[in-house]
């Protein structure tokens, strides 16, 4: 969706703007709107839309300026004008300060305005499209070589014809012997020299990002086995110069020279597994080791949650043992752990306020977190063994479990409204009407149904002695509709009618 801002001092011209078109069904949504030039600049400073359209003719500060300010301080807003007949001179400055194109009040059509919105959003797409491509490009130069960006463009064309498929290799080293980079380049073209599948990207002073032609190279295990001997290589006679602690990532296969940046992020990634296998050398990206590993370890979260929430310290430390089994299992990258670990981090936090406990942080994890102390993962396992069963034996010396808790606060807090049932409930809670029924029962001896009507009826008691309100007035009060099923319940609660008991309350206190 993009977003458009209406500046119109006439509100009846602002409604027909506003209801001439469908703007959704468009892609567009109307995010503010404007009385004139003045408040317009003001509400900019909050939300910038994409588009915006403006009348010119306007109090205190008219379009022409607010044109002018606008292509000043936000050039990437587009403009349409919005004019009466007699603008012609004040339209056609507005487009000489770069608004993109006017419509005329009285011509203000759904064919028209379509049509002009529609330009302004290709037009806008265009510009985003470009932007991005740039970004991409700098972001490669960035990140890897710190070369112009037409130096990787010229580059780029070269290797793309006929340089597929291809791979990534991402070779990591402790320093270059020299800080010449015509000298690093060199050394590499030298170690190189000779093998046909090669094209150096690019070399700063820890890292070298080569693309590499497999063409020639027919079965993947034969891909295999040439890309550990040359990683081999690679290493061997980079050790010879004196350069150590090398690593190799190296990514998927591609086909697609323009999808460049996907598979040198793989390269990358695949060397954050080196953390859990500090001596080994070459590591590669798997497609197949990531599919379906998010689903799988946000089963295994809601496992650990279920499981504290009941208070079961064995399933909680079976859950977290599975949890940092499958960080193992599945070697997730440095990247990838931090996020599970703020995840834990938060879902502690979490329940820890539910219990109104304390937390400032046991676990220790925002400060591994950001200062990037993560050294070993059985040290950060023992670290949730312990506070998470700090937690389950918490909640094993509450009345309650969390999940009824959570109910029995919920229905102390709007059991007075009339709305109030045990579907209402469970549906807030997530579960069903039976499950629930059946849970509660278990756990307060009482019927769910009964629990809500103790409380009505405890304060309707406490309405009738305190206050001179009405039966009727009180029946509303604590949640009942109709006085007389509130009077059927009272007296079966209170083994005494309404009447009986006003009248014995009165005989205690004379």
């Amino acid at each position: 969706m993009l977003n458009v801002m209406i500046v119109e001092d006439d509100v009846m011209y602002r409604y027909a703007l506003k209801t001439v078109i469908n703007w959704e069904q468009y892609g567009f949504t109307i995010m503010d709107e404007a009385i004139n030039g003045k408040d317009a600049i003001i509400k900019l400073g909050a939300n910038k839309p994409d588009i915006l359209i403006t009348d010119i003719s306007m109090p205190e500060l008219n379009g022409i300026s607010l044109i002018k300010y606008v292509k000043e301080n936000y050039p990437d807003i587009k403009i349409l004008v919005l004019s009466s007949y007699d603008d012609y001179k004040f339209v056609r400055d507005a487009l000489l300060l770069g608004a993109l194109d006017y419509i005329l009040k009285y011509e203000l059509e759904k064919e028209k305005l379509v049509n002009l919105l529609d330009n302004i959003k290709k037009d806008i797409e265009k510009e985003r499209h470009t932007k991005v491509t740039i970004k991409e490009n700098q972001l490669i130069n960035d990140i890897i070589t710190g070369n112009e960006i037409r130096d990787i463009k010229e580059r780029l064309k070269e290797i793309k014809k006929g340089f597929s498929p291809g791979v990534v290799m991402n070779v990591k080293f402790k320093e270059l012997a020299s800080s010449k980079e015509q000298d690093n380049n060199l050394l590499f073209h030298n170690i190189l020299d000779g093998k046909e599948s090669k094209y150096i990207l690019g070399i700063n002073e820890n890292k070298c990002c080569i693309l590499l032609d497999i063409r020639d190279v027919k079965s993947e295990f034969k891909i295999h086995t040439f890309l550990q001997e040359l990683s081999k290589y690679i290493i061997e006679e980079l050790n010879k110069n004196n350069i150590s602690n090398c690593q190799i990532g190296i990514s998927d296969i591609f086909n697609d020279i323009n999808r460049y940046q996907v598979y040198f992020k793989q390269a990358v990634i695949s060397l954050e597994y080196s953390f859990y296998e500090k001596n080994k050398k070459v590591f590669f990206y798997s497609n197949d080791l990531i599919a379906n590993k998010n689903q799988k370890l946000d089963i295994l979260l809601n496992h650990l949650k279920e499981n504290t929430i009941s208070g079961d310290i064995d399933k909680v430390r079976k859950a977290i043992n599975n949890i940092f089994g499958f960080i193992c299992k599945y070697k997730l990258s440095k990247r990838e752990l931090k996020k599970v670990l703020l995840d834990l981090y938060i879902m502690y936090n979490n329940i820890s306020k539910e219990l109104q406990q304390e937390t400032n942080d046991k676990l220790g994890v925002m400060e591994v977190l950001l200062n990037d102390q993560i050294n070993d993962v059985r040290i950060l396992e023992e670290k949730y063994l312990h506070s998470y069963g700090q937690l389950c034996r918490t909640v094993q010396n509450k009345q309650y479990s969390m999940g009824i808790q959570r109910i029995v606060n919920y229905i102390e807090n709007n059991y007075t409204s009339s709305n109030l049932t045990v579907d209402k409930i469970a549906h807030i809670h997530d579960i069903t009407p039976n499950y629930l029924s059946l849970i509660f029962k278990k756990e307060t001896g009482v019927k769910i149904t009964d629990y809500i009507n103790n409380l009505k009826i405890k304060e309707a008691k406490r309405l009738l002695r305190s206050s001179n309100k009405k039966v009727y007035e009180i029946a509303y009060d604590v949640g009942f509709n109709n006085v007389t099923y509130f009077c059927t319940i009272f007296k079966r609660k209170c083994g005494l009618t309404v009447k009986e008991y006003m009248s014995q309350d009165r005989k205690m206190t004379i």
